[in-house]
């Protein structure tokens, strides 16, 4: 679990932990509560400059959760950022 901890602080979001061990992401919320982690803001997640390219993929016919595997973030992160 230690890993999960490390891998969060160096930068991974908890949705890309979550599927790189294979393990549901409410699981590594846990882990990083019980380890004392501050967690980072999840709408903050996506740059201006991401959001910007990722409307104009979906205009180009991209799909929300094509996005949302290429980002780390959850499908309707993306289309929140549509609408």
């Amino acid at each position: 679990m230690l890993r999960i901890v490390v891998d969060y602080c160096n930068g991974a979001t908890q949705q890309q932990i979550a599927a790189l061990y294979g393990i549901h992401v409410q699981t590594i919320r846990k882990v990083l509560r019980d380890a004392g982690v501050s967690v980072r803001d999840r709408r903050a997640v996506l740059t201006r400059d991401e959001i910007r390219t990722i409307r104009m993929a979906h205009a180009q016919g991209t799909s929300a959760r094509e996005l949302s595997r290429r980002y780390g973030v959850a499908h309707t992160t993306i289309l929140r950022h549509l609408s």
